[in-house]
Formats: C-alpha cells, sequence, structure tokens
C-alpha cells in the first residue's frame, strides 16, 4: 500500500509527463503569440501594426509571452509551451499538495487525467493554464478556512458550485 506522500509524489509526476508529452500549440495560439512578438520589439500590443486594436483575449498572458520573449530573445515556441508546462505544473501542484487532503480526492483529482480537453487545453498556447491557476488560487482564498484547517475543500466547492446552479 502507497503512502500519502509517494502517491502524491506519482500522480503529480504522471500529471506533468502527460501534459508535457501532449504538448501542442492550436492556431489560434499565433494571434497572441504575434501581438507579444510585436509588442516585445516595441511596436505595441497589436496584431497589424500600425493599427491601434487590442485583439487579444486575455492581455495578461500575453504579457507574460512578451516579456519572457524580449527577457529570451528566440524561442516562441518553445517559451509558450514553458509557460503553459509551468503554469500547468503549478495548477496541479497546488489541487495535490495544497487541496486534496486525503486518498479519495487524489483519485477524485487523478480523473482530470483522463480529461482530453483539460490535458488539450493545458498547453494548447492559449491562456487557459494561466485561468486554470488564478481559479484554483481564488477559491483556495474562498475556502481559505478550510484549507488550513483540514477541511473538505473539494467538497464544499461541489456544494458551492452546485448552489449556483
Amino acid at each position: 500500500m502507497m503512502n500519502s506522500k509517494t502517491l502524491k509524489a506519482s500522480l503529480f509526476i504522471c500529471a506533468l509527463a502527460v501534459i508535457t508529452l501532449s504538448g501542442w500549440l492550436c492556431d489560434d495560439a499565433y494571434h497572441g503569440l504575434v501581438m507579444a512578438k510585436h509588442f516585445a520589439e516595441g511596436n505595441g500590443l497589436v496584431y497589424n501594426i500600425g493599427e491601434r486594436v487590442n485583439a487579444s483575449t486575455c492581455p495578461l498572458f500575453t504579457l507574460i509571452i512578451a516579456v519572457l520573449y524580449s527577457l529570451l530573445g528566440r524561442g516562441m515556441y518553445f517559451i509558450t509551451m514553458g509557460v503553459c508546462i509551468l503554469f500547468s505544473g503549478m495548477c496541479i501542484w497546488l489541487m495535490i499538495y495544497r487541496i486534496c487532503r486525503d486518498k479519495a480526492d487524489l483519485m477524485l483529482f487523478s480523473l482530470i487525467l483522463c480529461s482530453k480537453s483539460f490535458i488539450s487545453f493545458t498547453t494548447s498556447g492559449l491562456e487557459n493554464p494561466l485561468l486554470f491557476l488564478l481559479g484554483i488560487l481564488f477559491f483556495m482564498a474562498l475556502f481559505k478556512s478550510n484549507i488550513t484547517e483540514g477541511g473538505g475543500v473539494l467538497q464544499n466547492l461541489s456544494r458551492y458550485l452546485f448552489s449556483l446552479g
């Protein structure tokens, strides 16, 4: 029987491997990457140079890519993949090590690895990993008392979401 620390570490490594090996960039990410490149080169946060129109669906993600591109120079594909894997890894780490309190929570969380849409969009080049991370940080702040007291965060989250319907 695996102890909790071994189970958490195994699940984290498995999730990170699945996300990394499934990595891809969708064609919609190109718009944000072009804007990030233009911003890093001093032409503004625009798709077409000279037109003052922001076409970004998530300016924060575009700015993060732009800053890293200006610091590292080339390799927009690898910068974007690295950022997506980093944010997704942080999201998964928070879920496993800060929110899941017992093996039942870990088993429930492991179902995410069976979701093709979650796995696909964690490295699609879009802002999804950043939004996943910000969402988890929001719910951790919302249920802070339950997290620090060792309560069932996943149960409270599901109750909260069902109460909205």
